[in-house]
């Protein structure tokens, strides 16, 4: 097994933080010494670039929640990216090549999740902050079956719509960096933003929610 191979099955690949990666070596150059030598340490440095944006653009596919499907999905976006980097041809940057190949991947995880669907619902409990949690459980119980509510509505959008509101307001994400996450422009990410909050509010109003 390679030393890339054990790298890609540890769970704690996430947890590497981008401060560990030289910023002096251009991406460039990391392609290069890759494809020229097989260097595995410098297409490792490529994953510990991009690895935490890559997972962003997961959890953000998969929906909030999904944290463990978004990991393993980062995981196989990069196996991917090893195997594909020699189609590299250099007409945009790394990053939007990689980009696009992560989310082509991540749709298609997504698909075939969704052939094994799971029930949901008691995450959806221990995920909702509550400082009264154990004085007004039913204020858990309420909030959370909002949640759900908010989150059904959220699927029924189109998918760049529902994307770009899971990176702005789960992941926290500002405009310019979903611009460059997704190779959009801003006016159309800040398009896609104002026309999901528009059809949430419609399907809240339909569903009775007027809080």
């Amino acid at each position: 097994m390679t030393a890339f191979s054990t790298m890609m099955m540890r769970p704690a690949i996430l947890g590497t933080r981008d401060a560990a990666t030289p910023s002096c070596v251009d991406d460039a150059t990391l392609i290069d010494q890759f494809l020229r030598t097989g260097d595995e340490e410098a297409f490792e440095i490529l994953v510990r670039r991009y690895q935490e944006k890559v997972f962003r653009l997961a959890a953000s596919i998969l929906g909030r929640g999904a944290y463990s499907e978004a990991e393993d999905a980062t995981q196989e976006v990069f196996i991917v990216v090893l195997r594909q980097l020699k189609t590299f041809r250099r007409e945009s940057s790394f990053s939007t090549w990689l980009y696009r190949v992560a989310r082509n991947q991540i749709i298609d995880y997504r698909r075939r999740a969704a052939r094994c669907p799971s029930e949901i619902g008691c995450d959806e409990l221990r995920t909702v902050p509550d400082s009264n949690a154990l004085v007004n459980p039913q204020k858990v119980v309420a909030a959370a079956q909002r949640r759900a509510r908010l989150m059904r509505h959220i699927d029924r959008l189109s998918e760049p719509q529902r994307v770009v509101v899971h990176l702005h307001y789960w992941q926290e994400q500002s405009v310019a960096e979903i611009s460059e996450l997704l190779g959009l422009r801003q006016g159309t990410v800040k398009s896609h933003l104002y026309r999901a909050r528009q059809r949430l509010v419609r399907f809240l109003r339909e569903d009775g929610f007027d809080e």
